[in-house]
């Protein structure tokens, strides 16, 4: 039995393992009477024989710098308890797929095969750098960029396909009406607005229009550096992946900076929002409905990631009252059973 210390495992442990090779054949030693001087010179030089290769095992070292699988695997392991490296690995990661996604306009379109067997072009996903790329910070420029983006998305539902890099580029300087100096587009008093609503009446169903007057409220949306930011918090915290709930996902700016291991749903009051946050994410599930309606098994979330509304709202939830009504306490933990 032979011991030594792994060269691959940072931990001081030793590993032993049983080195056991087939001996190799003994060549008959030539005694001083043998004719070894008598052996023309053309004679061809005898085979030495070969030893048989032993197949590679897991704790297998061998000559070269190349790590076994199963150190590579403890190597990775260990490395992950560093926080410095988690992070300079996430990093790599979001550089990667940025990489990727650049690349990707260049690149023919990818595509997928359906249950028969069908193949058609896979979607782009849209993807931003900064805020530059989004919604537009002035009130007349955030007017003129959601009208730009609602006859976009008309068009590409008109014509029952998914939205073009160019046209993704229009739908994601959408930024809905509750900004100050846009709201006051709904505001019938105000007759400077009046050709953007009769505009608005001609793009917008009556439900949908109705809808966009009520969400003018909460319709406010993340700063792309802030969204960054969490992505960037939570994977130094050690999160590596799995679905992801992100409960008010307005136009999509948490599922656009999300890592590409994590499986994004978002959920989105207004109707108009979420087909354009579908438009631009279409890898993502995106649920036009109430967070109040919005039905998932228990434990069916890795992670919830968000920067939903504040104010002053109660909803009912009928779980959460019955576990609160069980208990005399308060706590955080019953409340949120």
């Amino acid at each position: 039995m032979v011991a030594r210390r792994a060269r691959y495992d940072e931990q001081p442990t030793l590993e032993a393992f049983w080195v056991d090779p087939d001996p190799l054949p003994l060549e008959p030693v030539p005694s001083p009477s043998s004719p070894i001087l008598d052996v023309p010179e053309t004679a061809p030089p005898q085979a030495r024989p070969q030893r048989t290769a032993q197949p590679a095992t897991l704790f297998d070292i061998e000559a070269d710098d190349t790590p076994p699988p199963l150190s590579r695997e403890l190597q990775d392991a260990l490395a992950y308890r560093d926080p410095a490296l988690v992070k300079q690995r996430a990093q790599h990661e979001r550089e990667d797929e940025q990489q990727q996604r650049t690349r990707r306009g260049a690149k023919p379109a990818a595509t997928v095969a359906d249950s028969a067997g069908i193949t058609t072009p896979e979607p782009d996903v849209f993807s931003f750098s900064s805020q530059d790329d989004l919604a537009p910070a002035t009130p007349k420029a955030r007017i003129d960029a959601n009208l730009a983006a609602l006859r976009t998305l008309r068009s590409i539902q008109a014509e029952q396909r998914a939205a073009t890099p160019a046209e993704q580029a229009v739908l994601a300087r959408w930024s809905s009406w509750g900004a100050t100096g846009v709201a006051q587009v709904f505001d019938e008093d105000r007759p400077q607005y009046e050709a953007i609503r009769a505009e608005l009446r001609e793009l917008l169903p009556e439900a949908e229009y109705d809808a966009a007057r009520r969400t003018m409220l909460n319709a406010h949306y993340t700063d792309a550096s802030i969204v960054q930011a969490m992505w960037q918090a939570v994977q130094d915290l050690g999160f590596t992946g799995g679905t992801v709930l992100e409960p008010g996902c307005g136009s999509g700016t948490f599922i656009g900076a999300a890592p590409p291991s994590a499986q994004m749903t978002g959920v989105e009051l207004d109707p108009t929002t979420a087909a354009i946050a579908q438009a631009l994410y279409p890898t993502a599930t995106v649920r036009p409905e109430s967070f109040a309606d919005t039905r998932y098994p228990a434990g069916h979330f890795d992670l919830a990631i968000g920067n939903v509304p504040f104010g002053d709202i109660v909803l009912h939830d009928p779980a959460t009252t019955r576990s609160v009504s069980r208990s005399t306490t308060t706590s955080s933990s019953s409340r949120w059973n």
